[in-house]
């Protein structure tokens, strides 16, 4: 009787048992061990490598030298554009609430600390490689999938129209 008695009020106060939420500062402490800002400039060159490929094989074989120019400009613009919006003075508060709502106490000082580790670092250094890596081996696939999304979207809306 005891144990079972034991064992409902385990179960009862398990909700209130919820690790603790991490603070602000060792969030910081996180973002700071993964080098987020350096990390995200990486990824943003791997993005950028990747836009320039898949533009690059959109465009026309015989496309001009004017072209070409065009289309590096138009890129650098984007990239830019990119660099601004997602950069890590915008973005630093939004991973932080996530990881404060995400993760307790606990999780984040053991990333902090894996991340401190050489393997941690090794890993981080290696991720916006990793990302652009996957990102140029699925071009193959977003394109085909753009290819037939397009052709379906021009079937659907031939269909719709009315024929004159």
């Amino acid at each position: 009787m005891k144990r079972l008695v034991l064992a409902a009020a385990l179960v009862l106060a398990a909700p209130f048992a919820q690790a603790a939420s991490p603070t602000t500062e060792q969030v910081d402490a996180l973002m700071a061990s993964m080098d987020m800002s350096s990390t995200l400039d990486g990824m943003y060159d791997q993005i950028g490598k990747s836009m320039e490929q898949m533009a690059a094989s959109a465009l026309p074989a015989d496309a001009s030298d004017a072209d070409r120019a065009l289309l590096r400009k138009l890129l650098a613009k984007q990239q830019a554009m990119l660099r601004e919006e997602m950069s890590w003075s915008r973005l630093s508060p939004i991973y932080r609430r996530v990881y404060m709502d995400v993760f307790s106490a606990e999780e984040v000082v053991a990333m902090t600390r894996f991340y401190r580790s050489p393997e941690g670092h090794g890993i981080l250094q290696k991720m916006p490689l990793v990302m652009g890596r996957t990102m140029q081996e699925m071009q193959p696939i977003m394109q085909s999938f753009m290819q037939r999304s397009m052709a379906d979207l021009k079937d659907e809306l031939q269909k719709a129209t009315p024929k004159k």
